[in-house]
């Protein structure tokens, strides 16, 4: 008679067995390991895993993290694996709770008080910390079983500690259930990511062929099985180990084997009746239990996968326990519980128990695990099946609070969810308000967008309903932050301004003010002006009512800040130097950086952007003093502009990558230094790079709704365009900039952008495009009445006369442009409206004065290193006038330093400062420091001293 096999048989997985070694063996060696073990429930994952493994010819220690399919918390996966260190490596234990705090957070020990305060990062950091010193030692296996039924927090965990592998004796090993993943779980997308990255070997456990599957029959009946009773059981069970396995033990349980000349056969009928689906099969196995042990084993069950048998009621009979063990359907649990061999059986027998003997149940399991003090996570679970509604909300919420104190919100986030679930209906509304604010809070920090937005929303219809107006307010901020984030820039400003409402009417109008200074902030970027203006107005007086200083100087500077956009220049510089005047005398160091900012903002839509400048720079520093590294990048940001304008390219791209290369970098700050590090990328001669930059630029800037960097990155893809020669799609890009443009109410950067692009669109004999740049330089003339303004009308004015084929007359216009901006330091519109006069003379044939003109804008394109337009100037000037090529070729000779730089060189040498270098050679300071940079740059020294030495060896201070 066939007798039932109490062991696990491995049959059919050589190879799979091979690969797991080879890991556990270079593990061994030092090189740590990522093993992901998958498959369908019952192809037997966890016992390859531990056939492999437990060979003492390896020599590895290891750890189980087996993660429960029935109530399961935060780190459950982690908690399960120190439970289990405790029992196996006590010494290990206690050194690890020693050393470090985080165990006490996650498994307390009785009287011993939870740590608070704990980081997010060093809590992760040090849970990390704690499974890779397992390994310090002594080689380790770290081993987490049915990952797909993990808590969120788990899953992060991992993917943080595999990033920290290296040259450490660690193996880590995966195991994943993947028929029925739900699309949505962790562990799907952690799984893509390791295969993308080539992090982990991947073992996928197909179901056993059918000499493998005959062979396990074989094992588990004890003897040769006849070959049409084992066709029929591989057919019926398609190679599925467990399927085989309960399949066979069902028979011999039943006594329905019996021997024949070609094998053991099942008796009579059952030879035709065999269990046809994993479920049938045990549940025949099931109907040979005496009926106490098939009791003791569906009470068990409710437990879940592993139940502690000290909770079983004293009428339980030691024989009964006994029969199960011994028939293999339990296995005994350290210290003194019983586990399923497999969480499938244990489903199948859970679900044939009647539904009120299994809510009895449930309820024993609920009040015994009270009486003890057992895992919240394992009683919410239990009272819920049982039923028991209240007691299950409040242990949900008792565990949602102590999720959230580990920084595991998702898993806080679903317990706060099935908790409203329960919630009882019309009962403690204030209560289920809260809940709902918990709810949204850790939605939001788990990343669970459209999760917070409900769980706001339905905040803010109840307290409306109920006119609690301070929670409409909070609702509302909370809508308003998460809506910004994914850039739904119009809900999110009806919502701020929500929240100013419902504060007003509950009488907290500092609050108020707050919003509304907030709504002006978003507004900003897409350059909605008027609206600026009104929002500020309205919240300026109640902050100056509320003496609240700090709000006061962010309102006035942003007053300020929008006054002199919309042109009101002298208003707008008033208010933001009140703003700083308010900052000096009450010593506000906190808005201190954005009071300068806004002032430096000011100076440069007044034109003077050496004063700008001066005041940008003052508001790094200051701001880098402080540590507000936030503001301090973001005046980085604003600095780009002016410092393009003033000709310091090589100072405003390394501002521009170190806002790059800073991921704390707010988002519009990042995509104003994208596109501005693009533009001058290709304007030097690297279009490639230099328009996925912009590219980059302008996704993030329409992302945020940022016109205004939108605008400069499809004028840096038209240059771009315009280099390559393409022109339909330059033609495309400038249009697309000046309707950007138009979508705002932005009245000084447009000139330079208009100036350029006018030039642009002269080249490409496009006579609309350029009416559309001079309607556009119009109004910001219009508005400001600035020279650069007004020098802008006449550059384009220029082009389309000379597109009239009237040269004169557009040399007389580019002429008074160049005027316009003598005294100002704009060096790239200086250098374009050159250019193109040089064009207009040629054309009305003074080729003399062209060349003249060129030759003045091949210093100026090679300060700023603009090789592509450098190299096309040149070209004109070979054709205009081959004879003014001498002096270029000079500046050859020079060891590539123009005549001017050559002279300001040997004043160096003389030992004189900038200042009295000017006034010798008739410069203005501040172009004699722009010609030092560059020969300094061009001569590759880092100070004045070498450059002089430097020139002295090249004999260029004769």
């Amino acid at each position: 008679m066939a007798k039932l096999s109490t062991t696990p048989s491995i049959v059919g997985r050589n190879a799979e067995m091979a690969l797991l070694r080879v890991a556990a063996t270079r593990a061994m060696a030092g090189s740590a390991q990522l093993l992901l073990v998958t498959g369908d429930a019952g192809s037997g994952k966890t016992s390859l895993v531990e056939a492999a493994l437990r060979s003492e010819e390896l020599h590895l220690a290891l750890h189980w993290g087996g993660v429960p399919e029935f109530g399961n918390g935060e780190f459950g996966a982690v908690k399960a694996l120190l439970r289990q260190l405790r029992l196996d490596a006590p010494q290990v234990y206690e050194a690890l709770q020693s050393n470090h705090a985080a165990m006490a957070a996650l498994v307390p020990t009785a009287g011993a008080p939870r740590p608070k305060n704990l980081e997010r990062g060093a809590l992760f950091d040090e849970i990390e910390d704690i499974l890779l010193s397992l390994a310090r030692d002594r080689p380790a296996a770290l081993i987490f079983d049915d990952l797909q039924a993990a808590d969120h927090a788990s899953i992060e965990l991992l993917d943080r500690l595999v990033s920290r592998f290296g040259e450490q004796r660690i193996l880590l090993v995966a195991i994943l259930r993947t028929d029925d993943l739900e699309r949505q779980h962790p562990m799907r997308r952690l799984r893509q990511q390791w295969r993308r990255n080539g992090r982990a070997t991947e073992i996928e456990l197909a179901p056993l062929d059918p000499d493998s599957a005959k062979a396990l029959v074989q094992s588990r009946f004890g003897g040769q099985p006849a070959p049409d009773l084992a066709d029929e059981m591989v057919r019926l069970t398609d190679g599925l180990p467990l399927y085989l396995e309960a399949l066979a033990d069902s028979l011999v349980a039943r006594h329905a084997l019996v021997s024949t000349p070609l094998g053991l056969a099942a008796l009579g009928v059952l030879a035709r009746s065999l269990p046809a689906s994993l479920r049938e099969a045990v549940l025949l196995k099931l109907g040979a239990l005496a009926p106490d042990a098939q009791l003791l084993l569906e009470r068990i069950s409710v437990a879940g996968s592993c139940a502690d048998l000290r909770l079983l009621p004293p009428d339980v009979t030691l024989r009964a326990l006994d029969t199960l063990l011994e028939s293999r359907w339990l296995i005994e649990v350290e210290p003194a519980g019983a586990a399923f061999r497999h969480a499938l059986v244990r489903e199948v027998v859970y679900g044939q128990i009647p539904w009120s003997r299994r809510c009895q149940w449930h309820r024993e399991w609920a009040e015994a695990l009270v009486k003890c003090g057992g895992p919240l996570e394992m009683i919410a679970e239990h009272w819920r099946a049982a039923h028991e509604d209240e007691r299950a909300r409040l242990a949900l919420m008792a565990l949602a609070g102590r999720a959230c104190g580990l920084h595991a919100y998702s898993d806080a986030s679903i317990a706060y969810r099935r908790a409203l679930e329960l919630w009882p209906a019309n009962q403690a509304a204030a209560d289920r308000l809260q809940t709902l604010y918990c709810l949204g809070d850790c939605a939001q920090l788990a990343g669970h967008a459209d999760e917070a937005v409900q769980a706001w929303t339905e905040l803010r219809e109840h307290a409306e309903r109920s006119a609690s107006w301070p929670d409409v307010g909070r609702a509302n901020r909370r809508l308003a932050v998460l809506w910004s984030l994914d850039g739904d820039w119009t809900r999110s400003i009806q919502a701020r301004e929500a929240a100013a409402q419902a504060f007003m009417e509950c009488g907290q109008p500092r609050e108020a003010a707050a919003d509304w200074c907030a709504a002006a902030d978003q507004l900003n970027l897409g350059a909605h002006h008027a609206r600026v203006l009104q929002l500020v107005e309205r919240a300026l007086p109640l902050a100056c009512k509320t003496v609240d200083r700090e709000l006061e100087v962010r309102l006035r500077s942003q007053r300020g800040r929008v006054l002199a956009r919309m042109g009101r220049l002298a208003d707008g510089l008033m208010d933001a130097q009140t703003a700083m005047d308010l900052v000096t005398q009450h010593q506000i160091t906190s808005v201190a950086g954005i009071a300068f900012q806004r002032l430096a903002d000011c100076h440069e839509r007044a034109g003077d952007y050496a004063r700008a400048r001066r005041s940008f720079l003052s508001a790094v520093e200051q701001c880098a003093a402080n540590g507000d590294t936030a503001q301090r990048d973001a005046c980085k940001a604003c600095v780009l502009s002016v410092l393009h304008q003033t000709g310091e390219w090589d100072l405003g791209k390394q501002l521009a990558l170190e806002i790059l290369s800073d991921s704390q970098s707010a988002p519009w700050a990042h995509s104003l230094a994208s596109a501005r590090h693009g533009y001058w990328q290709v304007m030097r001669g690297d279009v490639t790079v230099g328009r996925q930059a912009l590219l980059d630029g302008l996704w993030n800037a329409h992302f945020l709704g940022f016109v205004g960097v939108e605008t400069l990155a499809l004028q840096g893809l038209a240059q771009a365009d315009a280099f390559e020669g393409r022109t339909a799609a330059g033609v495309e890009h400038a249009n697309s900039a000046l309707d950007r443009w138009a979508c705002g109410e932005e009245r000084h950067n447009i000139v330079s952008i208009a100036r350029s692009l006018s030039s642009l669109f002269g080249q490409w004999c496009h006579r609309e495009g350029i009416a559309r740049c001079a309607q556009s330089v119009s109004v910001a003339a219009a508005a400001t009445g600035l020279p650069e303004a007004l020098s802008g009308v006449a550059h384009v004015l220029g082009e389309q006369l000379l597109l009239d084929r009237r040269p004169a007359d557009a040399a007389r216009e580019f002429e008074t442009a160049l005027r316009l901006l003598d005294g100002l330091l704009v060096v790239p519109q200086r250098a374009c409206t050159l250019v193109r006069l040089a064009e207009a003379l040629s054309a009305a044939g003074d080729d003399f004065g062209a060349s003249l003109r060129l030759r003045e804008a091949v210093d100026l394109w090679q300060a700023l290193g603009a090789t592509p337009l450098l190299q096309a100037v040149t070209a004109r000037l070979r054709i205009v006038a081959p004879a003014m090529l001498n002096a270029i070729d000079q500046r050859r000779e020079n060891a590539g330093l123009t005549p001017r730089q050559v002279q300001i060189l040997r004043q160096i040498a003389k030992g004189l400062t900038d200042k009295q270098i000017a006034r010798t050679l008739s410069l203005s300071p501040r172009t004699v420091e722009m010609h030092v940079g560059r020969l300094l740059a061009t001569l590759q020294c880092r100070s004045r001293a070498e450059a002089v030495r430097r020139a002295a060896e090249l004999h260029l201070l004769a």
